[in-house]
């Protein structure tokens, strides 16, 4: 909380904090962590740290995760999205933050699956307001087809070894799990990122995933002449 009210007052109030639980390979094997129980962690996280970006004492006692203090650090509230796949941690981001973050969904799984959930969340919490959710979408502006669906697959191959993502990539319906990244002309790629707004999508995170130099500048060209 320090580090973020720190960063926003830098910052003008621009910064959106993303927090996730990650995933049991991350805990375990690297950080030397328990999995039992991510659910009751995060959400004991949040208890603890939403109140402090808000310029709020923190005062809450959970099982893992505890907090009693109170910081001087000028700055405006920070808003949070919270790394969700499951209906739960969806729930408890409609409720609790602003939104959640998205890796690896499309635009069906957005609006028939995250976004119900996210609102579920937010009713229970007698919410009004909508919450925000942001999608990662990778994308690569090139002639080479072929060439730039060898690397999507790699990524796609990631995602589908860890459970939560393969329940949601299996949702979309997709023959080919690659056909996630955007690829082709800046008109495709771009008619891809409208039916992310179509669904749901409130924030875009652009990754620009390219096989080669020539196709990386071309995607990051186009990018910066859209943005311009």
């Amino acid at each position: 909380a320090q580090l973020v009210r720190t960063a926003q007052n830098a910052l003008d109030g621009r910064l959106t904090l993303g927090v996730g639980a990650a995933s049991r390979a991350h805990v375990e094997g690297r950080l030397g962590l328990s999995w039992d129980k991510p659910y009751s962690f995060t959400r004991e996280f949040l208890a603890a740290l939403t109140p402090l970006l808000a310029g709020e004492p923190a005062d809450c006692a959970g099982e893992q995760v505890s907090a009693h203090a109170t910081l001087a650090i000028e700055a405006p509230p920070t808003p949070v999205l919270l790394a969700a796949l499951g209906p739960r941690m969806l729930r408890l981001a409609g409720g609790s933050v602003q939104g959640a973050t998205l890796g690896q969904c499309g635009p069906r799984t957005i609006s028939s699956y995250i976004l119900p959930h996210l609102q579920s969340g937010a009713d229970r919490a007698g919410r009004t307001d909508s919450p925000r959710v942001m999608a990662l979408v990778r994308v690569c502006v090139t002639d080479d087809i072929a060439g730039a669906k060898v690397i999507a697959r790699e990524v796609s191959a990631a995602y589908q070894a860890i459970p939560s993502y393969a329940a949601v990539i299996a949702h979309e319906g997709l023959d080919d799990p690659a056909d996630l990244h955007l690829i082709g002309s800046w008109q495709q790629v771009l008619d891809g990122l409208a039916a992310y707004a179509r669904a749901g999508a409130t924030d875009l995170r652009i990754q620009v995933v390219a096989h080669d130099e020539k196709s990386r500048e071309a995607t990051k060209a186009a990018l910066a002449d859209y943005l311009s």
